[in-house]
């Protein structure tokens, strides 16, 4: 008994072609969103220049506006076996952990440039400052309570301090008046602005 396989053949070679154009389809569209995602943050960035009022100062990222039961513990381009330190360390005056989980508000008014949770959980916000736009760099975060691309109002809750590393909990704040900066930590400071010139503070020690 002979059997013609010449059409199973054909149906099931057509059958791939329509699953690699989905495919191709599929893979396409992600590209686009991708696309239109990046364009949309973009923007927000360019409407973040124009539209918002430049701030003349900014809060406190701990505690209130003047940051009230905190004191900074490492200061900007204090020295140590790592090198220059490149922003501050905040920290409650309780000592140990015992700011572990307090909240992390945005010292001024911005858009989230990337909210990731990686070992030393970090998240950046652009801020608009005096005309010029810098980036504002907060590091060892226990929980990320934004996301990226997100406009943040000054005071508003960002994170939870963390202790992330072989660290006592604290905040490490960078600013960076050159927003391409992706990390920082330490390393030379010309492209770093220290915090302390920009923020109001009560001293507490």
């Amino acid at each position: 008994m002979h059997i013609n396989v010449g059409p199973v053949f054909y149906f099931l070679f057509k059958l791939k072609l329509i699953e690699m154009r989905k495919l191709q389809i599929i893979l396409l569209f992600g590209l686009f969103t991708n696309y239109l995602s990046a364009q949309d943050f973009n923007g927000q960035i360019r409407r973040l220049k124009l539209m918002m009022l430049p701030e003349t100062s900014f809060r406190f990222p701990c505690g209130d506006s003047l940051g009230h039961g905190y004191y900074i513990a490492t200061h900007f381009q204090q020295e140590n076996s790592n090198g220059k330190h490149l922003g501050i360390d905040v920290s409650g005056i309780g000592g140990g952990n015992s700011d572990l989980g307090d909240t992390i508000y945005s010292i001024g008014h911005g858009i989230v440039a990337l909210a990731e949770d990686y070992d030393l959980s970090y998240l950046s916000v652009y801020y608009k400052f005096a005309g010029h736009i810098v980036k504002a760099i907060y590091y060892h975060c226990d929980t990320i309570l934004c996301k990226t691309g997100q406009l943040v109002p000054k005071g508003y809750p960002i994170a939870t301090i963390g202790n992330r590393g072989t660290y006592l909990a604290h905040l490490h704040l960078e600013i960076a008046s050159d927003t391409c900066i992706t990390l920082g930590g330490y390393g030379e400071p010309e492209s770093f602005i220290d915090p302390e010139h920009l923020l109001p503070f009560y001293k507490n020690k």
